[in-house]
């Protein structure tokens, strides 16, 4: 989850428990844009993302490969500028596997097909740049959120759907439950991407 720590901090941290003290090289967390409108996704490429706990350096090879193995992907500054639902959660990254280097993904346009390239072009990445390898270390990370505003009788059913689907790995039902509005999640793009 990715709104405020007073929110969704204690879930967020239950989480990441899930891979606390696993070493990853490679991060990619995939988040949705609240901030700007922009066709496909955006890569951030070069540089380093500045966090409560210090820098967190990109990986700048697997970003360059991604952005080049993509369809809709591309580089949209505006993507990337106050955009929370990716910086929330660097910290707790930080404090469950220590130093990692981030590819940061915010979807600009959460469509099926956005959704399955990304996928693709993820996993085209990680076998081009650690071909030998039985397993690359590479963490995928999809931030949403669930249901908003509602009364919590409404909001455990209409989550319900969705974490049915995600504990089942059935990324087609939870697309189902997102565009049947069944469920509610703002980064079901980032979810669905990383599920696949």
């Amino acid at each position: 989850p990715h709104v405020g720590y007073v929110y969704s901090g204690a879930t967020a941290a239950k989480a990441f428990k899930a891979v606390a003290g696993q070493k990853f090289e490679t991060v990619v967390v995939v988040a949705p844009s609240h901030r700007a409108s922009f066709k496909g996704f955006s890569i951030w490429w070069q540089g380093a993302y500045e966090s409560p706990l210090g820098q967190v350096t990109i990986d700048e090879e697997f970003a360059r490969t991604l952005l080049n193995t993509s369809r809709f992907g591309s580089f949209v500054q505006a993507g990337h500028v106050r955009e929370h639902s990716l910086e929330v959660l660097l910290s707790f990254l930080s404090m469950a596997i220590g130093q990692y280097k981030l590819v940061q993904v915010v979807i600009g346009q959460q469509t099926p097909a956005v959704c399955r390239d990304l996928a693709k072009a993820i996993s085209k990445t990680v076998r081009a740049l650690r071909p030998f390898v039985k397993s690359p270390r590479v963490l995928l990370v999809g931030s949403t959120d669930l249901s908003h505003f509602h009364n919590l009788k409404k909001a455990n059913e209409l989550d319900g759907h969705l974490v049915s689907a995600i504990k089942a790995a059935d990324y087609d039902k939870f697309m189902n439950c997102v565009v049947s509005r069944k469920s509610e999640a703002c980064g079901y793009g980032a979810t669905f991407a990383v599920m696949l």
